[in-house]
């Protein structure tokens, strides 16, 4: 692999390092000195060895379901190659290709749009003994606990989503995300014990010694309430209720049915959730409550015989926004797709998105499309817009 860089403005040492998922992390130091100089980079990448291991947590069970990652120590990009494989029931785990040396090891629990890291050490690998034996002072998934309960906003009028955070006095901790209008929250994977919970909705307020596990917890958080001291959510003033109303028709004008239509903005992670109308056999389509101060609102139509149509609609101020839709056909895409030997990869995923859609890969949103290739390799990809796509082989992060 070849790579250029171009001096810019000062003597500065770059490290530029390569991640692909068959061949072991590589990296190496460059220096530019001078004005205009340009510095060729060429990476030789080695397969690495796989390391095999098994994992025990504090309570002697498998953290099963969690990630571990191996990083040189020399690793500081903040991208890297997630392990896809999850340490299985039995505690084993493999960390595939593996460049000799001295590595950082973290341990995360996977959650919704990510993962959440609890431990770290460091580890000499391949290790001597040939079976990487970690011990993580963390208790397994087994031995954890949750809390739940209800949400209230009390005292006024509260739209918008935000954080509630639990923290305990060992230094455990656990987070969760809600929506506006969301009233039920869980907070999971916890160390049993007693925790301070957080509220952070605009203001700040904190609730002490909530145990976990516990279920029915009440946080109530009053609005609008401000002065020295934190613990009140800021006021929000009750916004006029605004209306969508539309046809999907095609490029003939004949009604287009079952077209689904949602907020480009949203952070609800399946497409049953993101959904906000499904058009009838006339083609229309009614949202009865767009939320939100902003009155240009992105919104996206899909429909399995056309191309996904992002339209940016100018709602009124009050009341009901008409809208007429056209989707495309859109274009066909037809390929290969191939390992980093050259071998064709049968039966593999392959993701299709558009330029916006990075930050939420994990998320799974604003796919443009999936297919999967046949016993050759070979794919083929109708409906997709007509615009610049990126093409991805593999699950989500």
């Amino acid at each position: 692999m070849r790579a250029s860089l171009r001096w810019a403005a000062c003597v500065a040492i770059y490290w530029v390092t390569v991640a692909h998922p068959d061949y072991a992390l590589a990296g190496r130091s460059v220096v530019l000195e001078k004005a205009g100089q340009v510095e060729a980079v060429e990476f030789v990448l080695e397969k690495g060895i796989d390391v095999v291991g098994v994992a025990t947590c504090s309570d002697g069970l498998p953290p099963a379901g969690w990630r571990i990652d191996a990083k040189p120590k020399w690793w500081h990009s903040v991208h890297s190659r997630p392990s896809k494989d999850l340490v299985a029931e039995d505690g084993t785990f493999v960390l595939p290709h593996v460049a000799r040396g001295l590595h950082r090891l973290e341990v995360y629990i996977p959650v919704d749009g990510g993962s959440r890291g609890v431990w770290s050490t460091d580890a000499n690998l391949p290790p001597e003994t040939g079976l990487l034996d970690l011990r993580v002072p963390q208790p397994s998934a087994y031995g954890r606990a949750s809390i739940s309960g209800t949400l209230v906003f009390s005292e006024g009028y509260y739209e918008g989503g935000g954080w509630i955070h639990a923290y305990g006095d060992a230094g455990h901790f656990g987070s969760t995300h809600f929506d506006a209008g969301q009233t039920e929250f869980t907070l999971t994977d916890l160390v049993p014990g007693l925790y301070d919970v957080e509220v952070r909705a605009g203001g700040v307020k904190r609730f002490e010694n909530i145990e976990a596990p516990s279920e029915g917890v009440v946080l109530e958080m009053p609005v609008g309430h401000q002065g020295g001291t934190m613990g009140w959510a800021a006021p929000a003033e009750r916004l006029p209720v605004r209306g969508l109303s539309g046809i999907v028709v095609d490029e003939a004008g004949r009604p287009v049915e079952g077209a689904t239509v949602s907020d480009s903005d949203t952070r609800a992670k399946t497409a049953e959730a993101k959904r906000l109308a499904t058009t009838d056999v006339q083609g229309r389509f009614t949202i009865g409550d767009v939320r939100g101060r902003e009155t240009e609102r992105w919104f996206v139509f899909r429909h399995p015989d056309y191309a996904r149509t992002l339209r940016c609609i100018e709602m009124a101020a009050a009341g009901v926004t008409e809208a007429r839709i056209v989707p495309r056909k859109g274009g066909t895409v037809e390929g290969m797709a191939y390992d980093g030997q050259g071998k064709p990869l049968p039966e593999t995923d392959v993701y299709f998105m558009d330029e916006k859609s990075f930050s939420h890969w994990a998320q799974n949103r604003a796919r443009l499309g999936k297919v999967t290739t046949d016993a050759f390799g070979y794919y083929r990809i109708e409906h997709l817009p007509d615009e610049l796509c990126y093409v991805f082989r593999g699950e989500p992060d």
